[in-house]
């Protein structure tokens, strides 16, 4: 028999990073992952330790160019890096053009924990710092240096002894002195390369050198105290001139080398102690640039201490930015010579800080709360940002832009940082606007000619044409003073109403006066006039078409505008009266379509005709009452997804549309509702009043053609769908910050971006990520505002109005819109996992946790893992998910085709709160293959708007983005069949997780707070679930809670409502509850804290269930009590797993009478608890009795084999059983007999579990596992002449402090 446990996949604590060119070296548990730091494409995988996690990781510093020495060049580059973690290490080799790593020395473990390593400069000695306060000198041994010669083949720059001899005595240049937190080392081919004491003296050895054999020297300090943290400084890049910055536990750190003065017992005296942090020191970086120490603590402090040389004399003035001094005397005696100084102490973290990095321009500081501080030299915080939503940050790594950063926290993520788009910035004013008083307007750039040449036009202008609207097409025109006029009267003091960007560089302002200026953004140094009418004055509503190419104005007698631009001008399209009274919005919903709500919540959809130059009433649509009875964003949602088919006019930019049917009108009005209503219904089919508070929605957009976004001021952003002529609620996203105000959605590079208002300052925050992009202060949101993308620059354009001036500023997005490395699990411990759905390709499922979120994730092939949505509804944590199972589904509605696979989920936890949610998968953009289909980001970058061409999009780099709508479905199906590498995998918005009902216990009757009597515990939580359909609607659901109550639920799908039906009472808390079936009857079991497992019978209550549903009278008869079957005590303390197998056999067992068999329902029970105990029992189910059956449980074997208690057991088949444990192994165990030859020559055999394998985990703290068939490869047992042949795959899914997935084989040819 075969059987292998394989790793596959792995998210846990990033314990280690190092950046080398763009490359990133990610430890995570014991493995070394290598990405790409631009795309974030994982490169390779190499798994360095068996059990040990990987703490840090090391390269070889370059060495010096030799023009002596003889050079081989080799195609490919190679970098040799060194490994550790706790007490192991390894040396690995990679090759950044072949993009593969090889591990040249293997898992190498040491007699103590180890803080720190270093390479000597010649790559053949490594120093090691211990946790005790020693160095080691080891040397590599003769067979790793060989495999280093192999893989770096001819790169090596080979010299002569005589040559290393004059090196040795001679002076090293000072850039070779390498810190290993500051300086990066590789090979390269040429000049750079490996010396050749690493390859001399090379002997082929097949068996393992002995650790002790491989130290060259040791050395000990006098003070023997443990060590939190280390940095070995390689003064000249010997052994000699090694020190130690030792970070102690006793809040000090110690500064000691090889070389220092020894006391009586021949260990080493310090050669300073650094005190001042209150707590231990958990990280120390040195930077020989600045010549500075950090030092981060558990005080939440970071300190700086600068490092002084006490005699200067004429030769060390020739060292200003390196630390080495020149000659042998000052290399062996400069820490010792200089005295170490306190330069300042900030305090900027709520907690814990781990690890600090010293950059050339600033101090970068991570920790425990989750925050990224930089600080400048001279203690103050620039700047702060929370990066991994709430994670601990273990891990933070320069890269060789000084404005790059990478960060890795403990949910398994790994992130870019752009320092630079930490900066604040400024929007700039434009010039002033004309006739405007304003409180800049004696600095204004604009001269008083430009002034006047606007207002003597515009009174020449009134003289003769008196209210007649002016359109200035001659841009000479607009700026050419008319020679002798002269102004007669004072002008009236104007000021700006609305403003918008127009066009790819433009910006229009509306004065209040009926004028219209436009400023460029590229040329212009004044405003230009455009275009002047009088029913503009005082009143105006401008709106710009989703190409930017198109306006429309509204005024207050119920005239349409509509301006095109062409060549940087504005022309008149229509002039179109609409409606009698004034017009409250106008919003467009295509290139040629919008809708105009005027007075009384009357909705009129307007198709512009271009060729006509006339307009055409569509629809007709009224709001519902309200006290702002007017709509403020809407959308058009194509029912069965067939968007309007759009055609342009390529030579006058205008857009055309073929006569098709609008299905739905989606609109939110200023009363924070939303509406959909149909095409031939006057009124809203369906509303969901208030649903963005009181205060109106801001946008509403669809997405993918079935999707629904939609944002308030109520500070969320809500997704959607149209089903049953119905609108539903998915998820709901709270931007976090304190955002009460979403103003806008922007699609860009992949991302859904909001537009937020908070205070006085403007934020862009990505709905995906969850975090600010962008941030600049603007006074608020209450005035005209405009935002977009510029496409081929990729940069942020924002436009407002402040005091009579328009202000601009463009910011990139590029550093701004990294993309995620490594994505996220959950950001606290992983509670609780369930696979939602499964084929030969791909897996989903959801996880719980403590940081009160559901998070759905999904598994490609092997090794690629996606997050598919963040839910955070939960006011506590989650420890239990479960699907009801059974094959009953609700037949309320017909199955749409967004509807292709649904499940219902309930998760459960603290504070007593249980939801349950219908998760749907949902196939509106799927190959007919599989159903789902991965949408290319390049959708999102540059949308297909209505009437306007790919051809001109790519001709037009500058073109603004469409900030509403995404591209068209049949554009983006061209896009996915001719992309090629779209690969076949879930979306995150194919996705749907929708909230059905929820449920806590409270505390007493809805009665007033005087007569309302506590009898509920706030601190009661749901430990575990089980739930299973007893018919099409109604489903049975089983919660065990900490206070000892097994209480059951009745959902009904039909209403969406869960009811509390009945509860138990045990004497423990309950830890676990699953469900047996036999012989159509329900059997629940529960496990205690206590040990003991109670089998109780439930049908009694599943028979009232189905008589309640059918009863159609108002009183109904209270629900039955479970009926207690059996008892037994399984373990000595708490029983935290439970697993059944069916027998494919059944066991024939002897009863109490002599002589007569009886036959039984026998099933293999698993138990594992806190006692490390794995127990396997024989369940016995006698059903002939048909009122109350009978159980009894027989021990059959117990098994020893984890070293901690047990959270995860799950039978492979009848006689594999799979076990993990929080001593982080996965054990694989075979349930089989041992015979035993007897006196009287009759053997007997007992049970008996035997492992057959293991391995271990990279997760800390697992709390269990979930197994999944591995597609076509299931298990298959064939029974030939009673000899069985077994094929079992199974992808296993452990979970805790982190993800890990293996695969698990057992075969065989005959058992």
């Amino acid at each position: 028999m075969i059987s292998i446990i394989k790793h596959q996949l792995l998210s846990t604590h990033i314990t280690a990073l190092k950046v080398k060119e763009d490359f990133i070296f990610i430890g995570e548990g014991q493995h070394i992952h290598i990405h790409h730091l631009r795309t974030g494409e994982r490169v390779t995988s190499v798994g360095v330790f068996r059990g040990a996690a990987v703490h840090g990781i090391r390269l070889l510093p370059p060495s010096p160019p030799d023009p002596d020495a003889v050079t081989h060049t080799h195609p490919a580059a190679v970098w040799v890096l060194v490994v550790f973690g706790q007490k192991s290490l390894a040396v690995l080799t990679f090759c950044p053009v072949e993009r593969k790593c090889h591990v040249v020395l293997k898992e190498v473990c040491v007699v103590d924990w180890i803080v720190d390593v270093a390479w000597e400069k010649n790559g053949s000695h490594l120093i090691i710092a211990l946790a005790h306060n020693s160095l080691l000198q080891y040397k590599l041994p003769n067979a790793a240096q060989i495999a280093l010669k192999t893989r770096l083949g001819s790169t090596c720059t080979i010299k002569s002894e005589s040559q290393d001899r004059s090196r040795e005595s001679g002076q090293t240049d000072p850039k070779c002195m390498e810190n290993t937190d500051c300086c990066l080392g590789g090979y390269s081919p040429g000049s750079q390369g490996i010396n050749q004491n690493i390859v001399q003296n090379s002997e082929c050895a097949e068996k393992r050198v002995p650790y002790s054999e491989c130290i060259v020297q040791e050395a000990e300090c006098a003070e023997k105290s443990v060590l939190y943290s280390g940095c070995i400084v390689m003064t000249s890049g010997t052994w000699e001139s090694a020190v130690l910055l030792a970070g102690t536990i006793e809040q000090e750190v110690l500064v000691w080398g090889p070389c220092g003065e020894v006391d009586n017992n021949n260990r080493i005296l310090p050669y300073h102690r650094l005190r001042g942090h209150q707590g231990s020191i958990f990280s120390v970086s040195f930077c020989p640039d600045h010549r500075v120490i950090a030092t981060t603590s558990d005080d939440r402090s970071v300190r700086v201490w600068q490092v002084t040389q006490a005699k200067e004399d004429a030769e060390s003035d020739s060292i200003k930015a390196e630390l080495a001094p020149l000659d042998s005397k000052q290399r062996s005696h400069y820490w010792r010579d200089s005295y170490i100084t306190e330069k300042f102490k900030s305090y900027g973290h709520s907690a814990r800080i781990w690890k600090s990095i010293i950059l050339p321009k600033c101090l970068v500081s991570v920790g425990e709360d989750s925050n990224v501080c930089v600080w400048n030299f001279d203690g103050m915080l620039t700047s702060s940002w929370k990066a991994h939503d709430g994670a601990s940050i273990w891990s933070v790594a320069a890269t060789e832009s000084p404005d790059l950063i990478v960060t890795g926290a403990g949910d398994g993520s790994v992130r870019a940082w752009s320092l630079g788009s930490k900066d604040p910035i400024v929007a700039l004013p434009l010039a002033d606007l004309p006739n405007c008083s304003t409180q800049h307007s004696s600095d204004s750039t604009q001269t008083s000619d430009t002034f006047e040449v606007h207002d003597n036009l515009h009174n020449y202008r009134d003289e003769f044409e008196d209210e007649t609207p002016v359109l200035f097409d001659n841009k000479d025109e607009a700026n050419v003073k008319l020679p002798g006029k002269k102004k007669d009267k004072t002008p009236k003091q104007d000021f700006p109403r609305c403003t918008s960007l127009m066009g790819a560089s433009q910006s229009i302002v509306v004065m209040d006066s009926g004028k219209l200026y436009s400023w460029h953004h590229q040329s212009s140094s004044s405003w230009q006039l455009q275009y002047k009418d009088d029913r503009l004055r005082n009143y105006s509503v401008l709106q710009v078409s989703h190409n930017y190419q198109t306006a429309a104005l509204a005024t207050l007698y119920g005239d349409i505008i509509v301006l095109s631009l062409e060549q940087e001008r504005l022309k008149v399209l229509m002039d179109v009266k609409v409606s009698e009274g004034k017009i409250f919005s106008v919003l467009w919903l295509s290139g040629d379509m919008m809708l105009v709500c005027g007075g009384g919540g009357v909705m009129t959809v307007w198709q512009l005709q271009t060729e006509a130059c006339k307009m055409t009433a569509r629809q007709s649509h009224i709001l519902p009452a309200s006290k702002q009875r007017w709509a403020s964003a809407a959308c058009l949602y194509p029912a069965h997804q067939k968007n309007t088919s759009n055609t342009t006019n390529t030579n006058t930019n205008n857009t055309t549309s073929n006569t098709t049917t609008i299905d739905y009108l989606v609109c939110g009005d200023r009363t924070g509702s939303l509406h959909l209503y149909h095409s031939q219904t006057r009124e809203a089919i369906h509303s969901l009043r208030g649903l963005h508070g009181r205060n109106g929605v801001t946008c509403v957009m669809v997405v993918h053609g079935w999707l629904v976004l939609s944002s308030g001021r109520d500070g969320c952003v809500r997704r959607l769908t149209v089903q049953g002529d119905r609108l539903q609620v998915i998820t709901v996203t709270r931007v976090s910050g304190g955002v009460s105000w979403v103003a806008r959605l922007i699609f860009t590079h992949g991302l859904t971006l909001a537009v937020c208002f908070h205070d006085v300052k403007m934020k862009v925050w990505s709905v995906d990520e969850e975090r600010d992009l962008v941030e600049v202060e603007c006074g608020g949101g209450h005035r005209s505002w405009d935002a977009s993308i510029l496409e081929g620059c990729d940069e942020l354009v924002f436009l407002y109005l402040k005091d009579a001036r328009a202000f601009l500023f463009t910011t990139a997005l590029k550093d701004k819109l990294l993309p995620v490395i490594k994505s996220p699990v959950n950001s606290q411990e992983t509670l609780c996992l369930h696979v939602l759905h499964c084929n030969s390709e791909e897996v989903v499922f959801a996880t719980g946790g403590e940081d009160t979120t559901l998070r759905l994730h999904s598994i490609t092939g092997s090794e690629n893992r996606q997050s598919l949505g963040v839910i955070r509804s939960h006011i506590s944590n989650i420890r239990t998910l479960c699907v009801i199972d059974g094959s009953g589904r609700i037949n309320d509605c017909e199955k749409t085709e967004h509807d292709d696979s649904s499940v219902w989920v309930v998760s459960a936890g603290g504070r007593a709160q249980v939801k349950i949610w219908k998760a749907t998968i949902a196939s509106g953009f799927s190959h007919q293959s599989t159903g789902f289909t991965k949408v290319n980001e390049q959708h999102y970058s540059h949308s297909s708007y209505p009437g306007t061409t790919n051809t001109e999009q790519k001709d037009n780099p500058g073109k603004i983005t469409n900030v509403f709508n995404p591209c068209s479905e049949e554009d983006l199906n061209t896009k996915q069949h001719n992309n090629d590498n779209a690969a076949l995998k879930f979306n995150p918005d194919n996705i749907i997780c929708r909230e059905v009902t929820s449920h806590m216990l409270r505390t007493g009757s809805h009665k007033t707070w005087k007569s309302q009597e506590l009898t509920f515990d706030p601190e009661t939580r749901y430990m575990d679930a089980t739930a299973f359909w007893i018919t099409e609607s109604i489903a049975f659901v089983l919660l065990a809670s900490s206070d000892g109550v097994l209480r059951i639920f009745q959902f009904c799908a039909l209403s969406e409502a869960v009811k509390l039906v009945c509860s138990e009472e045990c004497n423990r808390c309950i830890l676990r509850v699953t469900r047996l079936q036999v012989d159509g009857r329900n059997i629940l079991v529960s496990a205690t804290t206590g040990g003991n497992l109670v089998f109780w019978d439930a049908q009694n209550i599943v028979d009232w269930m189905k008589q309640e549903q059918d009863d159609d009278e108002e009183t109904h008869s209270s629900a039955p009590r479970l009926h207690q079957l059996a008892s037994v005590c399984v373990h000595q303390s708490g029983v935290n797993s439970l697993a059944f197998s069916e027998l494919t056999e059944c066991i024939t067992t002897t009863t109490a009478l002599p002589g007569t068999k009886q036959r039984h329902h026998n099933t293999i029970m698993a138990t594992g608890g806190d006692d490390n105990k794995l127990g396997v029992w024989q369940v016995m189910v006698d059903t002939s009795e048909e009122e109350t059956p009978t159980v009894t449980v027989v021990s059959l074997c117990d098994a020893y084999g984890h070293a901690s208690q047990i959270t995860g057991l799950h039978w492979l088949s009848d006689t594999f059983l799979l076990s993990t444990s929080v001593d982080q192994r996965l054990l694989l165990w075979k349930l089989d007999k041992v015979y035993e030859e007897r006196q009287d020559e009759q053997s007997t055999f007992q049970m008996a579990l035997k492992c057959k394998s293991g391995h271990f985990t990279g997760v800390p703290d697992v709390k269990g596992l979930a197994v999944v068939d591995c597609g076509e490869s299931r298990q298959s047992v064939v029974i030939e002449d009673q000899q069985k042949h077994i094929n079992i795959k199974k992808k296993v899914l452990v979970y805790g402090m982190g993800l890990q997935v293996f695969y698990v084989t057992i075969s065989n040819s005959i058992v």
